[in-house]
């Protein structure tokens, strides 16, 4: 090796070596870091999905960039030295103890020291990158693409919408003003009666009628109106019912008519 001694010869195949090895093993963190960001990620994702939490939905993939990060940071803090990287070197070269020591005495001068660096030289030249290189994939690394897979699916798949409570209005209440169709009920008072007990039926329907069309013109509640004029209007149809074809029959037949025709009293 012309103008290279053996000691520059080592210190830049070691470094290479090294320079793989760490890259490999940071790489290891980050991928570590990413992997568990996004196992966790998952968790936050389906409490947003299920509580409706889109934001929270949405973000809870940043997770994994926060993992890669802390992971990125362990592994400078578990960065290895050269005495690490050269015992490693060692064990998968299957050299042992050469490159550690001749790491050991790099400012040894002696013909040992010489001899030892030639043969971790020989060692490093004579294997390649892929003989002496930290895996990078782990097993538990198997979790990204199952919770990205997850997190995908939580984050497009749209939740319906929450059933919202139908909007009560409140019920506007008109007056009855218009009480014509209660004429007819209340003329029922001169009506010929079968006898002097129809006859007290009807007086009292017609005074019923009377009494609430005053009420209603006073501005009775709608409601109350409508369900005294229902009990009117079967008061009148069983009274009708015991009719023959009289005038009586006949003065029911136009007050149940009439009740009819009227748009405020046809609904009862």
């Amino acid at each position: 090796m012309p103008n290279e001694t053996k000691d520059a010869r080592f210190d830049l195949l070691f470094r290479e070596r090294a320079r793989t090895v760490r890259l490999r093993l940071a790489t290891r963190h980050a991928l570590s870091g990413f992997a568990l960001g996004l196992a966790v990620a998952v968790v936050p994702a389906v409490v947003g999905w299920v509580c409706r939490l889109d934001t929270v939905r949405h973000a809870a993939p940043l997770l994994a960039v926060v993992g890669a990060a802390a992971g990125v940071a362990l592994g400078r803090r578990r960065r290895w030295s050269d005495t690490e990287v050269a015992l490693y070197l060692d064990e998968e070269l299957a050299t042992p103890e050469t490159i550690t020591t001749a790491l050991g005495m790099h400012d040894t001068a002696s013909d040992a020291a010489t001899m030892l660096r030639e043969r971790a030289v020989v060692a490093l030249e004579g294997s390649t990158p892929a003989q002496a290189r930290p895996r990078i994939a782990k097993t538990f690394h198997a979790l990204a693409p199952a919770a990205a897979a997850g997190l995908v699916a939580l984050a497009l798949v749209p939740r319906t919408p929450p059933a919202t409570a139908l909007a009560v209005k409140p019920l506007v209440q008109t007056p009855i003003t218009d009480a014509e169709g209660l004429a007819k009920v209340i003329a029922l008072a001169h009506v010929d009666a079968r006898d002097d007990a129809q006859r007290k039926r009807l007086e009292a329907l017609a005074k019923d009628a009377e009494k609430l069309r005053d009420e209603v013109r006073k501005g009775l509640e709608p409601r109350a109106a409508l369900e005294r004029v229902a009990r009117l209007r079967d008061a009148i149809v069983a009274e009708r019912l015991s009719l023959g074809d009289g005038e009586a029959r006949a003065g029911l037949e136009s007050a149940v008519s009439k009740l009819g025709e009227n748009a405020v009293t046809k609904r009862a």
